[in-house]
């Protein structure tokens, strides 16, 4: 059970750790579509 339990925790930290990448890719795409948008205007 206690093995069970550990493995979950370092589940949802490997989790955490892909959804705040996946947040700051996500940030920097953003950014970098402003930037076009203004090359076109």
């Amino acid at each position: 059970i206690h093995l069970r339990s550990f493995f979950l925790s370092f589940e949802t930290l490997i989790n955490r750790i892909y959804l705040l990448r996946l947040l700051k890719v996500g940030l920097k795409g953003k950014e970098k579509e402003k930037e076009e948008d203004g090359r076109r205007i």
